[in-house]
């Protein structure tokens, strides 16, 4: 018995849908929406450029950043896709030519070059809003796009990492959240 309001499981190899239950169903994204903001991110910035956190206000999942802090793309980049960090989403966001409402534009943009076009993005880090959602299909046409980048491939498939400051201060470790 599978519980799960939306579900679409497709063979990527061949496309061949292996079962789908409601695939254009509606529903909030919840942290399925850092794939997107990192694919968004990954455009925006280099690996080992240096970001200022600024100051911040968040909920949920943290990777334990600081107000005012300097920290390198990549690790915020392992704190939003590895930790599931919603304080990693909001400063990159912020850090974004034109703000976070041009990085929230540019994920819809981005969602719809991806055919994902029941998708609408609010924030960069999932937390339920009206408006954001999202479906089954959509997300294996986003997912499809994200595996195919190999600097996402390896930040995912990574289990835990040693994250730190841009002056050497370690944040410590970063890992799969467990929920």
């Amino acid at each position: 018995v599978l519980s799960a309001q939306g579900i679409y499981a497709v063979d990527l190899d061949s496309s061949v849908v292996l079962y789908e239950k409601n695939p254009d169903l509606p529903l909030y994204p919840a942290s399925t929406t850092k794939i997107v903001t990192a694919l968004v991110a990954m455009k925006a910035y280099d690996l080992n450029q240096v970001l200022n956190t600024g100051k911040f206000s968040v909920v949920g999942q943290k990777m334990g950043l600081t107000w005012n802090e300097d920290i390198e793309f990549e690790d915020l980049l392992y704190g939003l896709l590895i930790h599931s960090g919603n304080d990693a989403a909001e400063v990159l966001a912020q850090n974004f030519q034109g703000g976070k409402e041009a990085f929230v534009s540019e994920m819809n943009s981005l969602a719809r070059k991806l055919f994902a076009t029941n998708t609408t993005f609010k924030n960069p880090s999932g937390l339920d809003e009206f408006g954001q959602v999202t479906t089954a299909r959509d997300l294996v046409n986003i997912s499809k796009t994200a595996m195919k980048d190999p600097e996402f491939s390896r930040v995912v498939s990574t289990k835990e990492i040693l994250a730190s400051s841009a002056d050497g201060i370690r944040l410590g470790s970063i890992s799969a959240k467990s929920e």
